[in-house]
């Protein structure tokens, strides 16, 4: 109705099931996008629910799904110019045909997101190094009583 152009970008729900639309959800998704001209698909993304697991097969399903409706985004006349489905932790595991970027997250910050016992990337521990350090003061503090409640929504209350 504005009559402005509009630039979106698409997640695919590949196992995470916290936002994106189901893969079966796609052919409508799609014919929605392509019947208003001023719709521009910029982006296809998807989360992966364990890319810091230690079964590979998670990640490799998670992958094909979200190959399957790059291919179908593609075959319906979209060429999204961004796709990505790993963050830190995928980056390292996710071998999508059609991703052209990643989230890179915690990763940037030289922490590794895998855990110590990860056998695959302990390597990484050793080389990364934290590029950041938070530092402040301490303006006050408060001695309380028990039962005293903090903060908004009272989300603490002292102990006994």
């Amino acid at each position: 109705q504005t009559n402005k152009k509009a630039k979106l970008h698409l997640e695919i729900n590949t196992g995470m099931n916290r936002y994106g639309a189901k893969p079966e959800e796609l052919d409508e998704l799609l014919k929605i996008i392509v019947s208003f001209p001023k719709l521009t698909l910029e982006g296809v993304m998807s989360h992966l629910a364990d890319s810091d697991g230690d079964d590979p097969v998670t990640v490799n399903n998670a992958v094909d799904t979200f190959d399957k409706a790059v291919t179908k985004i593609i075959e319906s006349g979209l060429k999204p110019p961004y796709v990505h489905i790993a963050q830190s932790a995928g980056s390292l595991k996710a071998k999508s045909k059609y991703a052209n970027t990643c989230r890179l997250g915690i990763g940037l910050y030289g922490l590794n997101p895998f855990p110590k016992e990860h056998q695959l990337f302990t390597e990484l521990h050793e080389k990364l190094k934290p590029a950041l350090q938070l530092e402040s003061t301490i303006t006050k503090i408060i001695e309380l009583k028990k039962g005293d409640k903090v903060s908004y929504n009272y989300t603490y209350t002292a102990p006994g």
